[in-house]
């Protein structure tokens, strides 16, 4: 027994790092976020220092300063508190306060605080005379720029009202309205800046086709930095293994977004590394050719409501930053949608939220963790497709040959729907990667392209 237990141990720790299937990240280009950052310092008449205005970031975290601690030192330089929000923001949130000394004169401590944010918001940290303050504000910045030249920060709204645009309605993404005002006080010209400072004109948008992209668990490695929501237009953890390039060549998106669908193994099926491990060890007790159908039943098919619900409401999140996309929209955009494993969970809740907004096309679910528990209204897709293992079907697949990560099962309700649009595929027989964990992994899905011909079922192409 003893034995066993540390071939377990040997397993999990080696499997595990298969499951990790990431590379150092890459920056990313673009992000959508519900939360943006301002710093600023303001000089005795209020007015903003020139040329003091900086929007590091954004992001789905909230952060500012305790709120019994507001004031705190002049001697902090804006570029240093800057680093040091960042820097709180990498750690949240697994903490969700944290102290920092400023060292010379004479040590100066400030806590900042922060929390996960569902909805859209700025947040300001304003420096004065009396030192750093924060202040939690709405996403539309309105600003006053007098006739000597002073800009003074007037308000904020969830609405972006605009004599310019003509328009007066609620946003998604941040703005940032500056009024110029005469002596008369009078209006004499209106600039509106996103937060990447672009120009907003009055013109009507063309409709886009989105493409979007949810990966499942990044491995143990990043089991204490689960997803942070936010949405990026590249593939910042190197998840994809270039998958999602043979997507983007069969599907031609205006614009492609990737959601981190990410959280703890606790959110799993197996819900411990030591759960997994036991289906692991019964793998090397029965490689492949041994233990067949009968030892389907080492394999965990109960599913994990809670975990489930967890990923859910994660996957809203990164809706709302996604709405940001659809302002000034007179026609709604088409989204297709990709996901892998946990990403299913989580591309659920990122549907819950954006299904008002948009048209959906297509929808392609790769090895689906938890699949069972529940689904999407599938009508409003014009095509759902399912690619994995055969586990519950007639003659399934023998236990060496099943997805040992999230083992299949039906995505509920696409049985029972047009069979032309949606349904199942299952990994090819004769497949080289076909094993009980690398079946799971997304490079091994590129059967996908390579073995279903045209005019197939499940096979990928754009409809216009």
């Amino acid at each position: 027994m003893l034995i066993r237990f540390f071939i377990l141990i040997a397993l999990v720790n080696s499997h595990c790092l298969a499951v990790a299937q990431n590379s150092p990240t890459h920056p990313a280009r673009i992000i959508l976020g519900n939360v943006t950052y301002y710093f600023w310092e303001e000089q005795a008449n209020g007015s903003i220092a020139p040329n003091s205005t900086h929007r590091p970031f954004k992001h789905n975290y909230l952060t500012s300063f305790q709120a019994k601690k507001q004031h705190t030192t002049t001697l902090i330089e804006q570029n240093e508190l800057i680093a040091d929000v960042r820097a709180f923001l990498t750690q949240l949130p697994q903490k969700n306060n944290l102290k920092f000394w400023y060292p010379t004169p004479k040590k100066t401590a400030f806590e900042l605080v922060g929390k996960m944010e569902t909805t859209a918001h700025s947040v300001l940290f304003i420096k004065s005379a009396s030192g750093w303050k924060s202040y939690t504000e709405k996403q539309v910045l309105y600003f006053t720029i007098n006739e000597k030249n002073d800009t003074l920060f007037d308000h904020s709204s969830d609405s972006l009202v605009s004599t310019s645009l003509h328009c007066a309605f609620r946003v998604q993404n941040h703005y940032r309205v500056y009024k110029s005002i005469g002596a008369a006080n009078d209006l004499s010209n209106e600039t509106i800046l996103d937060y990447n400072n672009k120009v907003l004109f009055a013109e009507t948008r063309k409709s886009k086709r989105y493409l979007i992209f949810a990966n499942g668990y990044r491995g143990p490695k990043k089991e204490k930095n689960p997803s942070d929501n936010l949405v990026v237009n590249v593939d910042r953890h190197t998840y994809w293994f270039q998958t999602d390039n043979r997507f983007i060549e069969r599907l031609n998106p205006t614009e492609t977004y990737y959601l981190d669908g990410s959280l703890s193994l606790k959110t799993s099926n197996y819900r411990t590394k030591i759960r997994f491990g036991w289906m692991l060890l019964h793998e090397y007790l029965f490689p492949r050719g041994k233990g067949g159908i009968r030892h389907l039943k080492r394999i965990n098919k109960r599913p994990n409501y809670k975990g489930f619900q967890e990923r859910f409401a994660a996957g809203k999140i990164a809706g709302t930053a996604f709405l940001a996309t659809q302002d000034f929209t007179t026609t709604k955009d088409t989204i297709d949608i990709v996901c892998h494993s946990m990403g299913y969970a989580y591309a659920l809740g990122f549907i819950e939220t954006v299904k008002n907004c948009v048209v959906f096309g297509k929808m392609y679910i790769i090895a689906p963790e938890n699949s069972s528990i529940a689904q999407a209204d599938w009508s409003l897709f014009q095509e759902v497709w399912q690619y994995g293992a055969n586990l519950d079907q007639a003659n399934p697949d023998p236990f060496y040959l099943q997805d040992g990560i999230a083992p299949q099962a039906p995505v509920k309700g696409i049985e029972t729907l047009n069979p032309l649009r949606y349904g199942r595929i299952f990994t090819p027989a004769n497949w080289p990667k076909k094993d009980i964990i690398d079946g799971h992994m997304i490079y091994s899905f590129d059967w996908i392209f390579d073995s279903i011909p045209p005019k197939s079922p499940g096979y990928i192409f754009r409809t216009f």
